[in-house]
Order: structure tokens, then sequence, then C-alpha cells
């Protein structure tokens, strides 16, 4: 709809400007003829100069909106023709213009500064026209995904070699990256249409890599590390479900055993994520959150997470600023491993008034002597995270 409402729009100021030529009128829309003196436009004949003017608008409005079509369908070659077509008639427009005594009274045979102007604004106009339906055009393919024996391939706007090395984990989200959280663009293509290529900031991920339609889902995150996390998806919901398939068989038996524990970090962070942000807190510009891991207990096929946990929402006007959230609060995770992944099972939190007067064992006996008996230590830690996570923010 974006692609249409943008081209639409344009292709109908176009439109309206081709009518109003057509008629005779608008002779002041025409580079160079309206700047002339009086006695210089006098040498024109100034309906011919606007009808040609205005069937030329007409044409570029039939390309605009076969762009536009070709953006909204999907249908690239739709695209293509529109600017091939768009080029091909600012080419001939200019010869035309520039051939022959046209546009002239029959007195006078100088028509040469109009015609230089006009021939300057045809190829300016087929110039912006074609370079800016390319960057959209290129912008807006679907990425492309090879594979060879040590790495993957990304080919699309912005595009990268990933080594099979630096990936810690691969999983599927049954979300698109607007749910996700999109921050801002630091490096990147979008703004037309829904298509994001680049680099860019979520409150969530931190400094990311996308190659996505922002409003599909699901979509593919690709752990890297130290590296920034690359997210793929497509328009079409079951072709990133069959790219996700081939990526799970290229790097199953590849990913060094040693980045588990990345990897369980990070399904960690994304529990904390889902389970406080927007849980009744007045809403700054970031959230942050941090934890300290008590104890993991780990069998073939359950992870169990004890951990002390802060969150927090944060503003930056004069100074960074903590304006919502909470102190020190007890966390149990329980987490499924499949392969190299975690995916989560379940997360409950405790206040720590809690766990100290109840009955019931929220926490193993040791969890819990260690997590009262040094929640001071474990606080100012944890705090300290979540303040440095809010200020890297900021500061980038």
């Amino acid at each position: 709809m974006m692609y249409m409402l943008i081209f639409g729009s344009l292709g109908l100021l176009l439109l309206i400007m081709g009518v109003f030529l057509l008629n005779g009128k608008g002779a002041f829309l025409i580079a160079g003829y309206n700047t002339l003196a009086k006695e210089e436009k006098a040498k024109y004949d100034e309906k011919a100069l606007c009808r040609f003017v205005g069937w030329l608008m007409i044409f570029c409005f039939v390309c605009v909106m076969l762009m536009g079509a070709g953006m909204h369908w999907d249908i690239m070659w739709l695209m293509y023709c529109g600017i091939a077509f768009l080029l091909v008639a600012t080419l001939v427009a200019a010869v035309y213009a520039n051939t022959g005594n046209r546009f002239r009274n029959k007195e006078n045979s100088d028509t040469s500064p109009v015609k230089r102007n006009l021939l300057a604004s045809l190829i300016g106009i087929g110039v912006v026209f074609v370079l800016g339906g390319s960057v959209i055009s290129f912008g807006n393919q679907e990425p492309v995904v090879d594979y060879t024996s040590d790495n993957l391939k990304i080919r699309a706007m912005y595009g990268l070699t990933v080594d099979y090395s630096e990936i810690t984990g691969i999983s599927l989200i049954e979300k698109s990256m607007r749910e996700l959280g999109v921050s801002m663009r630091t490096n990147g293509y979008g703004g037309i249409g829904d298509a994001l290529k680049g680099h860019f900031r979520s409150e969530r991920f931190g400094d990311i890599m996308l190659f996505v339609r922002v409003n599909s889902s699901p979509t593919i995150r690709i752990e890297r590390g130290d590296a920034k996390d690359i997210f793929i998806s497509y328009r079409n919901g079951e072709a990133t479900r069959i790219l996700y398939s081939e990526l799970e068989i290229a790097v199953k038996d590849l990913l060094p055993s040693d980045e588990i524990g990345h990897t369980l970090e990070k399904a960690i962070e994304e529990a904390l994520y889902e389970k406080r942000h927007g849980y009744g807190f007045a809403k700054g510009d970031m959230f942050a959150s941090a934890y300290h891991t008590l104890k993991t207990e780990e069998d073939e096929e359950r992870t169990i997470v004890y951990l002390v946990a802060t969150h927090g929402w944060y503003i930056h006007d004069n100074e960074i600023e903590m304006i919502s959230g909470c102190g020190a609060i007890a966390g149990v995770l329980s987490l499924k491993r499949e392969s190299y992944l975690y995916n989560l099972v379940s997360y409950n939190e405790y206040e720590l008034k809690q766990i100290e007067l109840s009955s019931a064992e929220i926490l193993p006996a040791d969890v819990k002597e260690d997590l009262l008996k040094n929640i001071d230590v474990y606080y100012k830690i944890i705090e300290e995270k979540k303040t440095e996570k809010a200020v890297d923010y900021f500061e980038d």
C-alpha cells in the first residue's frame, strides 16, 4: 500500500501537470521558457511547446504507475519496464526537442536557449527517476542466501559473507520485525515500503543487521557471538520457513560446542525482556534488564536457571535517568535444549520478601541462602550492568 501511495501521489501530480499543459496552459512550468523576457517568449509557439511537454508528462505518469504497481505486487519486471520506458521517453524527447526548428514562430529560427534548458531538464528528470527507481528496486529485492562448505553468503543490498564459525545459534521467531522492535537505522535502507536492509539498532537486540520485510512473520535470527545478529524474513512466510530449514541443515554439524553458553545467555535475555517489557512501567526511550546467575541445573532435556535480575526504563534529557523499574527480584527459568539451541518453557519471578517468608520451596535451599546472604552484592552488580547498557545505548 505504501508504494501505491508514494507512486500514486507522484503520478497524480504528473497527470495534472500534463493535462494542464495539453490545454496550452502552464508555460510557467517549463524550464528555460519561464525565465525568458516577454519579447523573447514571443519568438516561440507557446502552445506547441506546452503540448509537447504535456504529452511527456502523461507518458511519465504511465511509467511511474507501472513502477508503483510493480513494487506493490512485487512484480519486478513491471518495475523495470517502467524505468526502461521512462529512460527511452527521456532520450526520445531530448532528441526530438533538439532537432529541427521546433517550437518557434515562422519568423524566428533561434530557439536554442529554450532547447538547451529543455534538454538539461529532460536529462535531469530521466537521471533522477532512473537512479531513484534503481535504488528502490534493488533495496526491495528479497535477499538470496547461498551456501558453501565454509560460509553462507547473503546477496542483497548491504549483503555480507558469514563464516559458519561465527554462528552461535539460529532460531525461527514467530513474530515480525516490527513486533520484535527496531529503534533506529544507523546505516541502511528503509522508509519506502516494508523492506529494511543494512545496519539498524534494536532496543531488545542492540546493533543488528536486517534483511527483512518488517511486517512479515516469521523472522529468522542468526546469532553471531560478538558480531551483529542477522535477521531475515521474506514477504511470503512459507519462503522464510524453507530458508530456515536450509540454514539448519547447513550449520547444524558445524557449530562449535563451546559456543553453547552464549546461546543460553541470549535465551535468558529474551525471557527477561518478554517478561518485564511493558510490565506496567512508565515507558521511556530505552528498556534495560540485567541479571546474575545464581545456579544452573542441566540434564539431557531440560535446563533450570536460578538468577537475580533487575529491569528499568530510561530517558536521556540532560542526563541519563531511570524513570521506572524495579529493584532486585529472583527468577527461575526452565529451558528446553534442542541441539545447540535453548527454548524457553517457563519463566517465573519472585519478590525477595516472598522467598524469605514463604514456606514453599521456591528456590533450592543453597540458592535461597546464597541469595539472601549476598543480595546487596548481587544487586550492586546487576544495577551497574543495567546502567551500563543504558549508557552504551544513548552514547551510540
